[in-house]
């Protein structure tokens, strides 16, 4: 049987540093939603660095407000406990 070989273009990988907010933009980002549900969201996002999975995988007492933390479930990797 004759080798049939296809030709797939090859990613390149992305080798720029990735662009970095500073504060003034971030106190913009989150002042641009109009309910304090959609801020909230933005600043978990954004201040935790969550994936949005891990943030809708959050309950309420994953969120401990004395310590300060957040505990973030197993999906990707280990469990990790966040300081806010």
């Amino acid at each position: 049987m004759e080798q049939k070989h296809i030709a797939l273009p090859q990613i390149k990988k992305q080798k720029d540093l990735p662009i970095v907010l500073n504060k003034q933009e971030v106190r913009e980002l989150l002042k641009a939603p109009k309910y304090l549900k959609h801020r909230l969201i933005l600043g978990m996002l954004y201040g935790c660095g969550l994936r949005s999975y891990e943030l809708c995988g959050l309950l309420q007492s994953d969120v401990d407000f004395n310590r300060k933390t957040v505990f973030i479930r197993k999906k990707k990797g280990r469990q990790i406990v966040m300081f806010l």
